[in-house]
């Protein structure tokens, strides 16, 4: 593990140092993340003009949920939408061949290379949202809210490396597999809205058989005290499983790849 911690930390300051040669790139992709946010929100504020609640909740919840789905996102899109977007190309040129024959985790070089400098930015941006849904919510937040937000916090951000590890391993068995990754911002819509919105039986699908709603729905209601502790144990277990099966099936996938010489 700290071996692992040493090279991770070695990826961000190779990132940051050339980052800092190309600052407009850097600015450009935070201002880029920060208009998606600000689409995201307005819609709710439109809607939000013609009716006090939306699936029960009131304003300032919704701008809590909108604060940890900005929180979940740019942390998977600091250290790991970089490389889910590279992995294609990596197949497509040959240059998995040289990270498998590392002696390290194909998965953890594979998804963690390249640390997204940009969205430092944006993490403090969602932190700044997050806080001021927080600060104009009514109910009591209390220390098991905060633990359980965090706990679900991570199995968010391990869901999404599961799902993003997923279509990584279906590329390298398409080989040729450009834009696999809009499969994953496709579904990755259903997360951006409350789950409450949705009918009971799509409920149910987005938090078990396809757990989209423990990305950020989950999450933000453990913190407003609105889950049940079946629910919280109920989101780590379907975690662990998911994050199980992808590293299975994606370490399987390899078997199949051939290599650049083929």
């Amino acid at each position: 593990m700290i071996r692992y911690l040493r090279l991770l930390r070695t990826f961000i300051a190779n990132c940051l140092t050339r980052e800092l040669e190309f600052r407009g790139h850097f600015l450009l992709v935070f201002f880029i993340d920060i208009m998606w946010y600000a689409v995201q929100m307005s819609v709710f504020e439109v809607v939000y003009l013609y009716t006090p609640t939306l699936g029960g909740l009131r304003h300032e919840e919704i701008m809590i949920f909108l604060g940890v789905l900005f929180l979940t996102d740019s942390i998977n899109m600091m250290f790991v939408s970089s490389n889910f977007w590279r992995f294609p190309s990596l197949i497509a040129t040959g240059d998995l061949d040289f990270i498998l024959l590392k002696p390290v985790s194909t998965v953890f070089f594979s998804l963690f290379r390249y640390f997204n400098v940009g969205s430092i930015l944006n993490f403090i941006t969602s932190l700044s949202v997050l806080l001021w849904g927080i600060s104009h919510y009514t109910g009591m937040i209390s220390g098991y809210n905060i633990v359980a937000f965090i706990l679900l916090v991570l199995c968010s951000e391990l869901l999404m490396i599961s799902f993003q590890l997923c279509l990584c391993a279906i590329a390298v068995y398409l080989v040729n597999a450009d834009g696999i990754q809009q499969l994953y911002y496709s579904l990755d819509i259903l997360a951006a809205k409350p789950d409450t919105i949705y009918p009971q039986f799509m409920r149910n699908m987005l938090l078990t058989w396809f757990p989209m709603a423990l990305l950020a729905s989950v999450p933000a209601f453990a913190l407003m005290g609105k889950v049940s502790a079946y629910t919280i144990v109920s989101s780590i277990i379907v975690t662990i499983l998911f994050s199980t099966v992808s590293i299975l099936f994606f370490r399987r996938s390899l078997y199949s790849y051939s290599g650049a010489s083929s």
